[in-house]
Order: C-alpha cells, then sequence, then structure tokens
C-alpha cells in the first residue's frame, strides 16, 4: 500500500490547492479586496464573461480547472487500481468517493458563481469531503503496512468524529455568510452593535436567492454573529479534544498539540479578520486553516478507529 498512500498523499494535497483557489475566486466574486470597501462589497460581483486574460483572476480559474482535471485522472486511479488491495468494504467504497464527489462537483460548477447560498455550500463542502476522505484513505493505507499496535483510543475517534461534523457545519454557516454579504455587517469585536430585534428567517434558507437590498441589515448582522459564536464554542469543543488526545500520549500528542495550535490560529485570525475589515487574503487564510483543521480531525478519526481495531478487548496486543 505504499504507492496508494503516497498518491493519496498526492491528491489531497491537490485538493488543498483546488479548494484554497476556489476560496479565492468565491471570496473575489464578493467583493473582498476590493478598492472602496466596504462600499463595493458585493457590488460588482464578478461574473465569467467579466475578466479578461490580463485579469489575474482568468488565470485563477483556469489553474483551478486545470488542477481540477489532474485531480480528476487521480480519482480514477485510486478507484480503479486500489479497488482489490483495501481490507474491508468501507474501504473500497470510500476509495470511489472522491471522483463520485468530483462529479458531482462539476455538475455543480455549471451554476457556479451563483448568488444561491445551496450552490456555494455545496463546492464548498463538496471539496472539503473529498480533502477528508481522500486524508482518511492515507490514514487506512499507512496502517497496513504498519505492524505497530497502540493501546485503545478511549473514545478519541468519536470525539474527533463529533469535531469534524461541527467543522462542517461551521464551514456551511461561514458560506452562508458570504452569499448573504454578511461578512462586514459587524466591524465590533467582540459585540456587533446596535440590533432592533428583527430577523428574516429566510435568511438561513440555503435555496433562496434573496438580493442584497432584499434583507435587511439587522438580519445579516445575525447571520454574522451566529457564525462567530458559533466559531467560539467549536473552538473551545477542539480545544478540549486536542488536550484529550495530548493526555492520552503517543502519536496522539503530536496530534493533539497541533490540533491545539490550528484553533488558537484559527481563533487569533478570526479576531483579525473582524478588526482588520475583512482582508481577501486572511479570508482566504481562513479558508485553509479550516482544511488543516479538517485533516487534524481525520488523522484523529483514522487513528481512533485503527486502535479500536487493533485492541478490540481494550487491551494492546
Amino acid at each position: 500500500m505504499k504507492a496508494a498512500s503516497r498518491l493519496l498523499a498526492a491528491s489531497a494535497v491537490l485538493v488543498l490547492i483546488i479548494t484554497s483557489i476556489s476560496a479565492y475566486l468565491r471570496l473575489s466574486q464578493y467583493g473582498l479586496g476590493c478598492a472602496d470597501w466596504p462600499a463595493c462589497y458585493g457590488a460588482n460581483p464578478v461574473g465569467e464573461a467579466a475578466l479578461s486574460e490580463s485579469d489575474p483572476l482568468f488565470w485563477m480559474r483556469v489553474v483551478h480547472r486545470i488542477s481540477a482535471t489532474a485531480a480528476g485522472l487521480l480519482f480514477v486511479a485510486i478507484a480503479l487500481f486500489w479497488w482489490n488491495g483495501w481490507g474491508s468494504t468501507k474501504e473500497r467504497v470510500l476509495s470511489v468517493a472522491p471522483l463520485a464527489l468530483a462529479l458531482f462537483l462539476a455538475w455543480l460548477g455549471r451554476y457556479t458563481p451563483s448568488s444561491l447560498p445551496a450552490v456555494t455550500i455545496g463546492n464548498l463542502l463538496g471539496g472539503m469531503a473529498t480533502l477528508a476522505v481522500l486524508w482518511w484513505l492515507r490514514s487506512a493505507a499507512l496502517a497496513h503496512r504498519s505492524t505497530h499496535r497502540t493501546s485503545p483510543a478511549t473514545g478519541l475517534a468519536g470525539l474527533a468524529g463529533i469535531g469534524l461534523g461541527l467543522v462542517f457545519a461551521q464551514m456551511a454557516l461561514g458560506a452562508l455568510v458570504s452569499v448573504r454579504l454578511a461578512a462586514a455587517a459587524c466591524p465590533a469585536f467582540p459585540m456587533c452593535g446596535a440590533w432592533d430585534g428583527t430577523f428574516e428567517l429566510s435568511g438561513l434558507n440555503p435555496f433562496a436567492d434573496i438580493a442584497r437590498q432584499e434583507l435587511g441589515e439587522h438580519t445579516r448582522q445575525v447571520l454574522h454573529m451566529m457564525h462567530r459564536y458559533a466559531g467560539a464554542a467549536i473552538a473551545l469543543y477542539l480545544a478540549w479534544v486536542g488536550a484529550h488526545a495530548v493526555r492520552l500520549g503517543g502519536s496522539r500528542r503530536g496530534l493533539g498539540l497541533l490540533l491545539l495550535g490550528l484553533v488558537a490560529a484559527q481563533f487569533a485570525l478570526s479576531v483579525a479578520l473582524v478588526l482588520l475589515q475583512v482582508p481577501l487574503g486572511m479570508a482566504v487564510a481562513h479558508n485553509v486553516l479550516a482544511a488543516l483543521l479538517i485533516l487534524n480531525l481525520v488523522s484523529l478519526l483514522a487513528g481512533g478507529e485503527q486502535n479500536r481495531v487493533a485492541s478490540p478487548t481494550g487491551s494492546a496486543r
């Protein structure tokens, strides 16, 4: 499985690059980094026809498409050549998942860019799910090569799995904030400012295509603060999971310390995003850190599951 683990690692790195470029394109479309911020925020969405070859965004889209095509070919190789090499039905099914997700994202690309939140959420979560599956398969391939057995994970896999679900939910909410143009709705920290108590539930509907002028500013403030408060709660949970992994020791100690570092970096970056009025580069870095959190949590999840298999009765073998 050595070749498989290397191919999966290369595929994961490529998908990380693709998701980062996608974040740059998506956030640029909404106006982050525009010259007359925040007046220009969401005023002139960047469409496919608006770009020329002299525009850097044009070449970013070219690189994105080439990278996505290369990744698709790698996914075909993973699905075809390692089907019989996996040790369980779950691993065989997951080996096909990256290709299936790529086909879904290719179909969704027909409607991108879009002001419909469901499209943006689908693109974001689809890319991150592909990254997570590739990294899980890589961990499984490395486990097949290893003869080393470790002590039971004492529930670490479950904790990491919950954390992974929370991160995906937070990313979906963040995508909704972007599409609803709520990133700049609360320029103060930690509070947002005056709110008159009104909120339009349609703002939470990912299938509602609502123009900016049709959605009240107070609704955008609530969306922004929901994302902010949820992020703080998830950060506390992930810090607890990281501390638990550190206490377990062994290889989990390094993953736990890395998780604590990533959580601290993401929290600091989130605060800086607000105080510095959402710079484009920092917003992209926010997306990249979320992807790294996913990789870290998948490593904890995969390691915990493998330890349960290695020690089904609760004792090391």
